[in-house]
């Protein structure tokens, strides 16, 4: 039996006119004490924070299944879960999330090995003043690989009816282009190559 897994895509930044912009995090930490601390950080910079924290790999699962969410923060080492795992669930379900390390103690070497395998930053959770910048930044890439996933998405399929169009043409479908003060025709029409 196939089961068929969508994870919702990634929510817009909010407007800065928005008097309190909302926030959705998803947070992977074993600790309740600990995600307070994270989101008192949010709420700080002015944040409406709506959340869930989950400490294993079920779910965590459900959690992104269920909603979209505009961040994922997790800690990097817990008892039944880490970081890296999150990460991988993440990445098999297609999330393209901002997925953000935030540790008490985390080697660079491990940070460094985080990040090749996708994370997009990883913080002390002694030093937390670049969370919430670091998470704006990385909602905004995420918007923006969104985009143009969407924008190269819509070029082939334009390209496709093109194709499909001068395939199916009775007559002779050229392209003419100037390039270097030469006049360049490409044929687009397979009746128009077999001539």
């Amino acid at each position: 039996m196939l089961i068929a897994i969508s994870c919702p895509t990634i929510a817009r930044m909010p407007e800065q006119a928005d008097l309190q912009p909302a926030l959705r995090l998803l947070i992977v930490e074993d600790l309740e004490d600990d995600a307070l601390l994270l989101l008192q950080r949010f709420r700080s910079a002015g944040y409406a924070v709506q959340y869930q924290r989950v400490d294993n790999q079920l779910d965590m699962k459900i959690a992104l299944q269920a909603q979209s969410w505009d961040a994922v923060l997790s800690d990097h080492r817990m008892p039944s879960f880490d970081a890296m795992a999150a990460l991988a669930l993440m990445q098999s379900l297609d999330c393209d999330l901002p997925f953000i390390i935030v540790s008490g103690v985390i080697d660079e070497e491990t940070a460094i090995l985080a990040m090749q395998a996708g994370a997009h930053d990883y913080l002390s959770k002694d030093k937390l003043d670049r969370l919430v910048p670091a998470v704006e930044r990385e909602i905004r890439e995420a918007v923006n690989r969104a985009e143009r996933r969407s924008a190269q998405q819509a070029m082939q399929e334009s390209e496709a009816r093109y194709r499909t169009l001068a395939t199916n043409l009775p007559g002779m479908v050229f392209q003419m282009r100037l390039e270097a003060d030469r006049l360049l025709i490409t044929y687009a029409s397979e009746v128009a190559c077999s001539c």
